[in-house]
């Protein structure tokens, strides 16, 4: 299997955040942002192409929303005129 194809600076022009980096299994860059009694939580693990996405409100331990992705290509930053996001090409959501 290969690498995730990303760059990790985009992910931060994006989110604004700098990355926890965790090695305890694998390699995890964990994003956090919180704004308006929300947190987004946004990790990637290239070595298993594998990014997480979870939204949970500050005060809850039970998240919003939660969706791990296999991303068999690329994480790219988009930055349109009035929308900037992460696209993940083509990807796998496993059940």
């Amino acid at each position: 299997m290969s690498e995730l194809r990303w760059n990790e600076w985009e992910v931060v022009e994006c989110l604004g955040v700098l990355p926890e980096i965790d090695e305890t299994w694998h390699r995890w860059h964990k994003f956090r942002v919180e704004k308006d009694g929300l947190v987004l939580k946004v990790e990637v693990c290239e070595f298993l192409n594998l990014v997480s996405v979870e939204l949970s409100r500050i005060s809850d331990t039970e998240p919003l929303f939660y969706s791990l992705f296999f991303v068999r290509g690329e994480v790219s930053y988009q930055n349109e005129k009035k929308l900037n996001y992460l696209k993940l090409n083509n990807c796998h959501i496993p059940l």
